[in-house]
């Protein structure tokens, strides 16, 4: 009888277990986390690119950007029309903390490193280091309207929306210690990435009237190549050899190193690039998500998922 009973309980408490996690389902590994400006929400697609359509968190007011580690999802919100955060989750989508200070005006783009997670809060001209396991500010430095930051070996490059053509890329040691400026002179220098060979490649989005976009590709503070366009740019994706480029509006540029387009794929207000299995992931902000074969540089899929999507931006894990 004893037997009988220890039996049914084990199975009660394993039928309750499985229950609880049908209700809020985890994402697998290998997926792309989708933070969705409009919804104030996280969803999640799978390897197969499908959308699980229930969310799996809501954030605070206008989220802006989303960084992912092994235990924990960080997002960053702007609180236009509510209140600025930066909030932390586990990796369930459980809200586990939020910073919600006085002087917090707009965080906007945010990466980390083991210990450290590290924001840009563009509106107080502020880039915010922020310590992983107390969820507090531990150090701020003044930086000009910075906008996307990149943790590199030891180092943060963060952009700067100065529309000026004196703008400029930050380089800044993780301790804080050290801020180097001279770094890629243009108009608003907002997005970049980083290669294997430390070379960094600079989207300078231009001042949305007489001053158009541009990509520089720097190293050690020297200029090595640039192009221009006639357009407003916006992301930029090193992937391998490849670099990928969005025009705000309708395009995406695939180049090589050495900046020479090797082809334009039309893609209405592209938000965000990721690479995931073999395939250029390019968000949107009017709902669809496009796939470009990575080895064939070409348009491979559009995803016009039930939900539509308004992405802000997205992370790979």
């Amino acid at each position: 009888m004893k037997k009988n009973f220890f039996i049914l309980s084990i199975l009660s408490i394993l039928l309750f277990s499985i229950s609880c996690s049908l209700l809020k389902k985890e994402p697998s590994e290998n997926s792309i986390y989708i933070l969705d400006w409009e919804k104030e929400a996280v969803y999640t697609v799978d390897s197969l690119f499908k959308l699980e359509t229930t969310p799996l968190l809501t954030t605070g007011t206008a989220p802006t950007d989303i960084y992912v580690d092994e235990n924990n999802i960080y997002i960053t919100n702007s609180g236009f029309g509510g209140v600025p955060s930066i909030e932390k989750y586990d990796i369930s989508g459980n809200k586990i903390a939020q910073i919600e200070r006085g002087d917090l005006s707009s965080p906007a783009y945010i990466d980390g490193n083991e210990n450290y997670i590290f924001v840009t809060d563009w509106l107080s001209n502020s880039f915010l280091k922020i310590e992983k396991s107390s969820f507090s500010i531990v150090d701020s430095i003044s930086l000009t309207a910075p906008q996307e930051v990149v943790y590199k070996d030891g180092f943060l490059y963060v952009g700067s929306n100065n529309t000026s053509l004196t703008g400029h890329i930050y380089k800044i040691s993780e301790d804080f210690k050290n801020v180097e400026t001279d770094l890629s002179k243009g108009s608003n220098p907002s997005y970049l990435d980083i290669d294997d060979d430390n070379n960094i490649y600079v989207s300078l989005v231009g001042n949305y009237d007489d001053i158009k976009g541009k990509i520089k590709k720097i190293k050690n503070g020297v200029d090595l190549d640039s192009l221009s366009f006639e357009t407003y740019l916006g992301k930029v994706k090193v992937v391998e050899d490849k670099i990928f480029l969005t025009d705000i509006f309708s395009k995406l540029y695939i180049l090589d190193k050495d900046l020479n387009i090797l082809n334009t794929i039309n893609i209405p207000s592209p938000s965000d690039i990721e690479y995931f299995k073999g395939k250029i992931v390019v968000s949107t902000n009017v709902g669809k998500i496009y796939l470009v074969d990575f080895s064939e540089l070409t348009l491979y899929d559009s995803l016009d998922y039930e939900i539509p999507l308004k992405v802000a931006e997205m992370f790979v894990k």
